[in-house]
């Protein structure tokens, strides 16, 4: 039976799930996550939904792997707490209990306060001890520090913010920001803020406070006597609406009217944690509890059991996860309020690990490029210019990699970027994707000039040989020479890539590359010296996609600054034509067979229409047969007449027709009622008037071979002046009601915007111009 329902949960997320969601969707009322989340719950066993309360503590000072591995083989496990390694071995943990585990994704934590972090993870750099961190930009760079780590070993949930107020309590230590409330609160809201944004869930802890008591929960009970001091951090922090958790401290509270916890830790204190915390203070999130095998519980029966009837959602570290998941199913079975919090707990957890995208799969076949970019963005940005080499093309050259299928992360770094923190980085995004489910060999590291450089350390980092890795201009002499002093081995299959013509940027060869699985080195000849890293040139980008994978498609053509082509399948292309001063751009598509072209969709005006028929003519040598017109636009009417002057035939609807003749205009050479098909050289295309939409003259045109479809201006997607969002299914109704065939077409070309897939036939994503 079980085996049954683990089936039935890896095939339904998989297929129904494809929603994103993130940090903010937590305390939202989505009513699409709740569905999600109460799928999940209903889909796994009484166990393990309460197993999903459970963070056990694995590897180095964890416990015993015998015991956890069968857990997690069960999928009776919700979270791991890792206690002490290298980035490596968390690393290599993660992937392993991944592996194992047959339950729902895992939940990684860890207790990653700046104070602890060398212990947690040594192989990282050495940061400020919490205490002697005094403003919010050290706090911040640090926090991000920890972040990208974090995301780099599969960690998703940080025990921290420390939010006591103390510097000299003996649990606490260097742990806290100090011992002022409003300090303390800037600082915490900080690093809540900088994690959330990293898609990292903090906890801040530990209430309701530790840094005014005496002693140390570790090694027996800690009090509060009287007034709780530091309850007005917690009131101020609650506010946040980043703050998803918050760990209950082992601290008992005593003479005090209210809120006296009877001899039993906060932890395990409904008084504590359901009247103050969840009632009085009105918090929402996550309830955690601290470590469960503290001596501050030895007297506590079962100190989980204990926590959960507290209301802990989600239970630290217990001496013996088997005991408390049987105590909880024990009580359920005749305590149905009591069961009732637990389904609440368990559906909250569940609920976070929507939110941070656990049950999210990417493309496993998805190609991935990181690319860094020269050092001259550092200094200007994005549009960088040179008076030697001119326009450094970033977004062309993002561009020309998107359009031959990859997913392109961008590296921006500011002036004076060190070199050694982005290597660092890098290798960090690397491990983050092979976490998510990529495969190496479909991630390159791709770097230009100083890029290069960042590129080739970062590879040296690198926790698999498998990854790609391709240089353009950047080695000689001086880069030969520190590669060599300072040990560094590329690692991965390497391209390095120069221009026979530059001066600074020339061979590889002499790097070692004892710990390259493959190396290739190609010498380009544009003549554009060191200018060749500014300029996506078809010379580097080739051979670094065939390198990453990729079957090339040349990237955009530009036929001018107001119209350009791009390759879509086949031998057909998407025109994009903009008009200024507006900037509003439009699609139509250019369809090329046996030397021969028929343009579908009018570019944005007369000019555009005249340079895109002069460049298919002259340059490509191609002959402009035929013509379609989607509907009436008067931006485009000036077009018509042109081609008609040029001896090309149009084609439109009998509806488009008519308004052509009536306002004067040239009239199309064939016009049709509802539908026509034609052979274009042997290419069916079909023609239909549908009737509806922003103009009741709209023809859609369909390719059935290459099951692509044109929607004209029946399609627009994006923020376009005057185009109103509807969740409209227009053309399927049209489809039904016309009685036509239904199509379903792999890729849809809008009038604007990109182009997308059936989605665009339904709900949400169709965009309707209404008049």
């Amino acid at each position: 039976m079980r085996i049954i329902k683990l089936l039935c949960f890896l095939i339904t997320p998989l297929l129904s799930f494809g929603q994103h969601y993130s940090l903010n969707d937590f305390y939202s009322n989505n009513n699409e996550l709740n569905k999600n989340v109460d799928s999940i719950y209903n889909s796994i066993s009484s166990r393990q939904r309460i197993g999903q309360m459970i963070v056990t503590s694995y590897g180095i000072n964890g416990r015993p792997s015998e015991v956890i591995d069968k857990l997690l083989e069960a999928g009776d496990i919700g979270g791991v707490i890792y206690m002490k390694g290298t980035h490596d071995t968390h690393l290599s943990n993660t992937l392993k209990l991944n592996h194992l585990n047959s339950g729902l994704p895992l939940m990684y934590s860890m207790d990653a306060e700046p104070s602890l972090l060398g212990g947690r993870i040594s192989s990282l750099p050495k940061v400020l001890k919490t205490k002697d961190i005094k403003t919010i930009h050290d706090n911040d760079s640090i926090t991000k520090l920890i972040c990208n780590e974090l995301n780099a070993i599969g960690v998703n949930l940080n025990y921290a913010p420390d939010c006591d107020l103390s510097t000299s309590n003996a649990a606490i230590g260097s742990r806290s920001y100090g011992s002022k409330q409003g300090i303390v609160v800037k600082m915490a809201n900080s690093f809540i803020n900088t994690s959330a944004n990293h898609n990292i869930l903090t906890c801040a802890k530990h209430f309701p406070g530790h840094g005014l008591v005496v002693g140390d929960s570790h090694f027996g009970r800690v009090k509060i006597s009287g007034e709780m001091k530091e309850l007005e951090v917690y009131k101020e922090l609650i506010k946040n609406p980043k703050l998803y958790s918050i760990m209950i401290g082992h601290i008992n509270v005593e003479k005090n009217e209210k809120y006296n916890t009877m001899g039993l830790p906060s932890s395990c204190s409904p008084v504590i944690i359901k009247e103050l915390l969840k009632k009085e203070l009105g918090f929402k999130g996550l309830v955690i509890s601290d470590g469960l095998g503290m001596h501050a519980l030895k007297s506590v029966g079962i100190p989980g059991f204990e926590a959960s009837k507290a209301g802990c959602d989600i239970l630290c570290m217990p001496s013996d996860e088997v005991a408390v998941i049987e105590a909880i199913l024990n009580e359920i079975k005749s305590n149905r309020k009591y069961a009732q919090q637990i389904e609440q707990s368990v559906k909250k957890i569940i609920r976070m690990k929507f939110c941070l995208g656990l049950f999210e799969k990417p493309n496993q076949n998805e190609k991935v490029i990181l690319y860094q970019h020269g050092k001259i963005i550092e200094e200007q940005g994005v549009n960088a210019y040179h008076p030697k080499y001119g326009e450094y093309e970033f977004k062309r050259i993002s561009e020309a990699f998107e359009q031959n299928g990859f997913k392109v992360i961008n590296n921006l770094r500011g002036a004076n970027a060190n070199a050694e923190y982005h290597a660092m980085r890098i290798s960090q995004q690397v491990d983050s994707l092979l976490l998510q489910g990529y495969l190496a060999q479909n991630i390159t590291i791709l770097g230009a000039s100083k890029g290069a450089w960042i590129s080739l350390l970062a590879s040296s980092k690198l926790s698999t040989n498998d990854v790609n890795v391709v240089s353009l201009a950047i080695c000689g002499n001086q880069t030969t020479k520190y590669f060599k002093e300072n040990g560094i081995k590329v690692k991965g299959r390497w391209l390095s890539s120069f221009d026979e013509s530059d001066e600074l940027g020339k061979s590889c060869q002499g790097i070692n590359k004892s710990f390259t699985i493959e190396f290739k080195e190609i010498i380009i000849k544009t003549g554009k010296k060191h200018g060749v890293v500014f300029k996506a040139l078809e010379d580097w980008i080739k051979p670094t996609v065939e390198w990453a994978g990729m079957h090339y498609i040349k990237p955009k053509i530009y036929v001018n600054d107001q119209i350009w082509l791009q390759h879509l399948k086949d031998s057909i292309f998407i025109h994009t034509s903009i008009q200024n001063p507006e900037g509003v751009s439009s699609n139509g598509m250019t369809v090329i067979k046996n030397g021969e072209a028929i343009i579908i969709g009018t570019p944005m005006d007369e000019n555009s229409t005249k340079s895109l028929i002069h460049f298919l003519e002259l340059s490509w040598n191609i002959k402009v047969k035929k013509y379609v017109l989607d509907h009436f636009q008067i931006d485009s009417t000036r077009s018509v007449k042109y081609l008609s002057e040029h001896g090309i035939e149009c084609l439109a609807n009998k509806k488009t027709a008519k308004l052509y003749k009536k306002n004067k205009y040239p009239v199309p050479s064939i016009a049709f009622r509802d539908s026509l098909t034609i052979s274009f050289n042997g290419l069916a295309i079909k023609l239909w008037s549908t009737g509806v939409g922003p103009a009741k003259d709209n023809t859609l045109v369909w390719l059935p071979s290459s099951e692509i479809l044109f929607g004209g201006s029946l399609i627009k997607i994006g923020m376009i002046q005057n185009v109103n969002y509807r969740s409209n299914t227009v053309l399927k109704d049209w489809c039904e009601a016309k009685g036509k065939e239904f199509i379903t077409p792999k890729q849809i070309v809008p009038g604007y915007g990109p182009i997308g897939g059936k989605d665009l036939f339904e709900f949400e994503f169709l965009f309707i111009k209404w008049q």
